[in-house]
């Protein structure tokens, strides 16, 4: 469902499915987990009885397929760098191991035949930026429909199968509105949702995740970590698991619980606003718990599940050399350095391919790591470094990034056994950063 802010009881369940928000000052009643829809998270109540997911009769995706969808090109750049090797690790990983549990090889709760579908690890399939025509402030989620159908049959986005699921990242500023009124980002709203579009041969499944970052309204309610980015990944993680559970959750019945549902619980809502607002790292990642039937409890992996433990660790003090043929402009470098070679066992910066740098935006728009050195001169070298290392307190990349051997986000070599990680990072050279009011360029 959504993923949502805190709400007054409705007394409709709404057909999208929401992720939550986290100023709550009461739990929406059974009746209120608007579906799809991740509120904002509710505070705890009295002893329940023990959440479990039934099956009705719908469809889940067999082997998620994930696109990431950039809302036009002003999408946050920590999101637009960062939330590919988010999604290549959350499909690749061992929490979708364990949702086989929720397999469809079952008869429904109404006795009718299962969809006969088995859960499996899913793809990162790549980022598209469109170019919509609905560049408002404000959406509705007909908007966002029509604005899928139509980039599909233009061909900008690739046309879905059973397993594909869109995830639209949108610009600060845009406000989303749903069926009932509520709002992202706002007190009663919600963070995030999946929905459903029916359309022949295939229906479409997608998911929307609002802009977080400071000043959104998402920003206060929607994760507790101090980082927007791992707040976003969090209320994804909670959507994306949902649409593999629960894929037809737009096209259910208006009120009760049936068809085309899948897994479900009427008291509840769906696997992830069962445990919403519940997080752990999982890959270097922070997603939210889900709720597993089995183990009576929210997860991310079994107990006693093996996990990698091995990181590399970046520290950008790499020597890096210019080749003879770039010409290096004072403050708008577009060069592409080269890495000189580097003992075995230790990280290996490579080349950005095809880098055009600028380091002087405002936080945290900007993605390049300060040099690290005194502050007068912090500004004379400066990182990019893919991924975008994690955001310090005032939103500037770290000059530190772990990455764990054999993670497509970061390891870049391809190589599982050679016991070290490549990095991508490019080196930008004497700028004006208006950041860093400390330095100016030589």
């Amino acid at each position: 469902m959504r993923a949502t802010m805190t709400a007054r009881p409705r007394s409709l369940l709404w057909l999208v499915a929401v992720c939550t928000v986290w100023l709550a000052l009461a739990a929406p009643s059974a009746q209120a987990a608007r579906r799809g829809v991740h509120q904002r998270a509710a505070a705890p109540l009295a002893a329940a009885p023990l959440p479990h997911l039934n099956y009705y009769g719908g469809h889940v995706l067999s082997q998620v397929q994930i696109y990431s969808i950039n809302w036009g090109p002003n999408v946050d750049a920590t999101v637009r760098v960062n939330i590919g090797g988010f999604y290549s690790a959350l499909t690749d990983s061992p929490m979708f191991d364990w949702l086989t549990e929720y397999n469809t090889t079952i008869r429904a709760q109404n006795g009718g035949p299962g969809t006969n579908q088995i859960i499996g690890r899913g793809t990162y399939a790549g980022a598209i930026t469109i170019t919509p025509s609905h560049t408002g402030t404000l959406l509705h989620d007909t908007d966002i429909q029509a604005e899928i159908v139509a980039q599909i049959n233009a061909h900008v986005l690739p046309a879905p199968t059973a397993d594909t699921l869109y995830m639209l990242h949108f610009p600060h500023g845009v406000q989303i509105v749903l069926a009932d009124g509520s709002r992202s980002c706002a007190n009663g709203g919600f963070c995030a949702y999946h929905n459903t579009i029916a359309r022949s041969p295939q229906n479409i499944f997608y998911g929307v995740v609002p802009d977080e970052g400071t000043g959104s309204g998402c920003d206060f309610g929607c994760g507790s970590d101090p980082l927007m980015f791992n707040n976003l990944t969090s209320v994804a993680s909670h959507e994306v698991i949902e649409a593999v559970t629960d894929a037809e959750v737009g096209l259910g019945p208006a009120i009760g619980v049936g068809p085309p549902l899948a897994w479900y619980d009427a008291t509840n809502g769906e696997i992830g606003d069962i445990c919403n607002g519940q997080q752990g790292v999982l890959a270097g990642y922070t997603i939210q718990l889900e709720w597993s039937n089995q183990q009576g409890r929210c997860q991310l992996i079994p107990p006693g599940t093996p996990v990698p433990t091995r990181t590399r660790t970046l520290t950008p003090t790499v020597t890096l050399t210019p080749t003879p043929t770039h010409t290096i402009v004072p403050g708008a470098p577009t060069w592409t350095p080269t890495a000189t070679p580097l003992p075995s066992n230790t990280a290996t910066a490579t080349p950005t391919p095809g880098a055009v740098i600028g380091c002087t935006d405002f936080a945290p728009g900007n993605p390049c790591s300060p040099g690290g050195g005194p502050l007068r001169t912090d500004c004379n070298i400066e990182w990019e470094v893919v991924p975008v290392p994690p955001l310090s307190a005032k939103g500037i990349p770290r000059n530190r990034l772990t990455c764990q051997e054999g993670d497509p986000s970061c390891d870049f070599d391809g190589n599982l056994t050679n016991h070290s990680c490549t990095f991508r990072v490019a080196l930008c050279l004497n700028n004006n950063d208006i950041r860093l009011t400390a330095c100016a360029p030589l």
